[in-house]
């Protein structure tokens, strides 16, 4: 699933804002480096969340519309059957 997703992708977040802080307020250029990468990691992982979730959610609606389709067929199925041994 899809949910696993989030969680590993912003595992770290909190370590390297932390530790590009520490980096820029020590002056090393690496922090804004490093919270540069971790802004454009964190932006596409939420891109690529967002489109798992609109799958995700696009798949499930086609599960239940075809159990909800293949109901009303085993229904009117059934019915039809029985209707014919009354004629």
């Amino acid at each position: 699933m899809f949910h696993h997703l989030e969680t590993d992708a912003f595992h770290a977040g909190a370590a390297t804002g932390t530790a590009s802080t520490q980096l820029t307020d020590d002056g090393f250029r690496t922090g804004s480096a490093l919270y540069s990468a971790w802004d454009t990691w964190r932006s596409q992982a939420e891109a690529l969340l967002s489109a798992c979730a609109h799958i995700h959610n696009h798949l499930e609606d086609t599960v239940w519309t075809h159990k909800n389709y293949e109901e009303t067929l085993k229904t009117n199925l059934s019915v039809e059957e029985i209707d014919k041994h009354f004629k």
